[in-house]
């Protein structure tokens, strides 16, 4: 009866009547003509007035398309309705496009594979319909085509990578019309339509109507492909080429986003020696490697003697890997030693290695040839490569088959991979976090590793790290800082929660393994500190050294010591306990070690001195630590952390960051509060080039330490203090990435420009290639 009364309520309004009898011809059985009475009954009385028909009628067909008899339930409120059962929360209404992307977030999620559909309209009304549809066997799916347009574009080949994300994008200039077409593989679904939205703002375009669909996992025809976006988007108008090339742009930039999940203690880790967690951790990591490929090869019948080793350097690695002790940690590593051990510096030695060679594991000993530097030209057949990594080795073993190379490649933050044997591309490359194994003679043209023993002869490549080796296709429900702060509030979780959740799922540890791990790095923090408290003497080439001593001294004569200074004195020691190759703990890298451990330990020690129990600011700090890590872990897909790469922006800057979003973790800030500390820091590095004299990890890199650890502070108090970023955090960390693919060479590890280049700069690299000339000729090419 209440549907009949709605019927005739229509009848009375003209405007409504004409939008019946329109969709009238639409109803196919006695019960449509009924919900779709209560469907137009739902709508704002002016609806039907602003809203073109055939926008009306879409929705309408979408909704239609969901229902059968006696299920045609709606629930609503002042803006939603809800068709239950098989879909989701639907919105319909007015609204701009910045406004979009709220109403977005709104809807409800479901386990199976959807098609989805979104209709925009022009002028800033907006009527959105989202449905979801069953496969269809589904008893209630009503099976329709997609549009015609939907796989006419050409596809962009996605590289090796199970979650590798890439785009393709056309556009169809009319006489009255712009149409562009985009298809987006593997983003989020979520993050591709609020990103549209935003794109569409930011460029003053409001679309006649946005066609969206959505397909997944087993639907979008590729197993590589797990989500596939398909859009249209008509504007009425025919838009000029520079603005066509700048939507194009952003959406480049915007649409492709899939986080590549990281252990935390990828982020805060490993505990090394120093200086450089890229040339000298990650050396020693591509040393060790090539001994596990080396063996597993050995055991599969590759070859069955090995006559002698031989290392080449590439880009970074041959240009300041002296000053790092690159070549110390590539020999080290390819006798076993991990990157934290105590003899890494003695064993690694040129000297020892040429004269001792290395021990292989019947105990016979294998000649170490020496180092060789890669001409330019040969840097180029790593040229595609290059885009993430330029800290490149190849370690070649001449055995009685012939020569076997491998290509090792440190991204930062002592993480690497194994990508290359004799120039064939590795399926999945190594990164020695677990086991894998490789066949039987010959070679593939493209070479597929196994997670499991395979069939036949086979060797195994041997995991190198000592943790859990990490789940395979971890992937997250956020991909972006907006996303994780979305995340955490609609379930209402911490970013410590989130991050334990996140290591746990990745490396199967319980959350007392977890605290343990993150507690003894912390500890190797505090004793890196001590260390360069307790040694004043100067480095080899006298550059460092004795300076946090100075600052200690000159602080105790003060009447009372700021968090600040504290922070610059603790950061600055150690810092300089890395230049001399001490022991101390990657955060993010090496080259940044100084600043998270100044900065908590200055608070450590100033709120130890009012009286509060230092157990409990322990368990507070080791959760900073973990918060922290998981701060980095977003950054480093955007942001990888090797100055090489995008700049010391990407070292100093992002450990800076990091500490900020743990400073305000401690003072009980609100995630928002973390991420915005760690934004406003970041913004104000923007830029800073990395350009350590003669190579060498101490000028400016240790001061820098220092200095930037008062950045943290600063930006975490204003955090604190509710001031945030204009620019969101997710704009910010793109045109971070931006300005340091623009950056020159020279300002990327390279010692060729900034302060190595001064005249003082100069010569202290002459001196230094002199010290190496003197120290490696009979063996080590590097300086000739």
């Amino acid at each position: 009866m209440l549907y009949r009364e709605s019927v005739e309520a229509y009848r009375l309004n003209a405007d409504r009547r004409r939008v019946f009898h329109a969709l009238e011809p639409l109803v196919r059985e006695d019960h449509e003509r009924l919900a779709l009475a209560d469907f137009l009954d739902k709508m704002p009385w002016n609806y039907s007035r602003e809203v073109p028909l055939e926008v009306i009628a879409a929705h309408w067909k979408l909704l239609r398309n969901q229902l059968t008899a006696h299920e045609c339930c709606f629930a609503p409120t002042s803006e939603t309705f809800t068709l239950h059962h098989d879909t989701c929360d639907s919105w319909i209404g007015k609204t701009d496009l910045g406004h979009t992307a709220t109403v977005l977030r709104t809807l409800t999620n479901h386990d199976f594979s959807p098609l989805q559909r979104v209709f925009a309209h022009e002028d800033g009304k907006f009527s959105i319909a989202i449905a979801w549809h069953k496969d269809e066997t589904s008893r209630r799916g009503y099976p329709f085509d997609p549009p015609a347009w939907m796989g006419t574009f050409k596809r962009t080949t996605l590289n090796h990578r199970k979650q590798s994300s890439s785009i393709s994008f056309d556009t169809v200039v009319l006489e009255n019309s712009t149409l562009f077409r985009i298809e987006v593989f593997n983003s989020p679904q979520t993050t591709v339509l609020r990103k549209i939205c935003e794109i569409m703002q930011r460029h003053q375009i409001m679309p006649s109507t946005i066609d969206f669909w959505s397909t997944f996992n087993g639907w979008t025809g590729s197993r590589k492909i797990k989500e596939r976006h398909s859009l249209e988007i008509e504007v009425r108008e025919s838009l000029e080429e520079d603005i066509i090339q700048s939507v194009k742009v952003d959406a480049f930039r915007y649409l492709v986003a899939l986080l590549k999940v990281h252990s935390l203690f990828d982020i805060i880790g490993p505990a090394m020696i120093g200086p450089s967690s890229s040339h000298t951790a990650g050396a020693c990591r591509i040393g060790q490697l090539a001994r596990a490929v080396f063996m597993a090869l050995e055991d599969a019948g590759h070859f069955q003697k090995i006559e002698k080793f031989e290392i080449k350097l590439f880009g970074s690695f041959r240009d300041t890997g002296p000053g790092h002790g690159t070549h110390i940690a590539l020999g080290a590593g390819l006798k076993g030693l991990p990157p934290d051990s105590p003899k890494l510096k003695s064993e690694g030695d040129i000297e020892v290695l040429l004269s001792n060679g290395i021990v292989w594991r019947d105990k016979r000993v294998i000649p170490f040839e020496g180092f060789v530097a890669a001409t330019p030209e040969e840097d180029k057949r790593y040229i595609r490569q290059q885009g993430d990594c330029i800290n490149i080795a190849e370690v070649t073993a001449t055995t009685d088959n012939g020569l076997f190379t491998v290509a090792g490649f440190s991204t930062g933050g002592g993480i690497v991979e194994m990508r290359f044997i004799n120039n064939t591309r590795l399926v999945p490359s190594i990164s020695g976090k677990r086991d894998l194994w490789i066949g039987a003679p010959p070679l593939a043209s493209k070479l597929s590793l196994a997670h499991e023993p395979m069939k036949g002869k086979c060797g195994k490549i041997a995991r190198i790290y000592t943790s859990r080796a990490p789940r395979d296709e971890l992937t997250l429900v956020f991909n972006t800082f907006d996303e994780a702060l979305e995340y955490a509030k609609d379930t209402k979780k911490s970013l410590l929660t989130i991050a334990l959740e996140l290591e746990s799922k990745l490396q199967g540890s319980s959350e007392k393994e977890i605290f343990a791990t993150m507690t003894e790095l912390w500890n190797i923090m505090k004793e890196s500190v001590q260390e360069g408290l307790a040694n004043s003497e100067r480095s080899q080439m006298g550059l460092s050294g004795g300076d946090s001593t100075k600052l200690r001294a000159y602080l105790e004569r003060q009447k009372f010591t700021s968090f600040h200074a504290l922070a610059s004195l603790y950061a600055l020691a150690s810092a300089e306990t890395n230049a001399h190759m001490g022991r101390i703990v990657a955060c993010p890298t090496a080259g940044a070690c100084g600043i998270i451990p100044g900065v908590l330990l200055a608070w450590y020690e100033l709120l130890a001195k009012e009286g509060k129990d230092p157990k409990e600011l322990e368990r507070k700090i080791v959760e900073a630590l973990l918060v922290a890590a998981f701060i980095g872990m977003i950054f480093y897909d955007d942001i990888p952390t090797a100055g090489a790469t995008l700049g010391c922006q990407a070292e100093i800057g992002i450990g800076a960051a990091m500490a900020a979003a743990a400073v305000v973790h401690l003072n009980d800030g609100t995630p928002e509060d973390v991420v915005h500390g760690a934004i406003l820091t970041i913004k104000n590095c923007m830029g800073l080039v990395c350009d350590p004299v003669a190579g060498l990890v101490e000028v400016p890199c240790i001061k820098r330490n220092a200095m930037f650890s008062n950045f943290a502070i600063t930006a975490a108090d204003m955090a604190l203090a509710g001031i945030r970023s204009q620019i969101p955090p997710d704009q910010v960390v793109l045109a971070v990435k931006e300005v340091g693919e623009h950056m020159s060479t020279d300002y990327k590890e390279t010692a060729h420009g900034g302060l190595a280049a001064t005249l003082n700069g100069k010569d202290i690299s002459r001196r230094f290639d002199e010290m190496c000339q003197k120290l490696f000729c009979s063996g080590c090419h590097l300086c000739h």
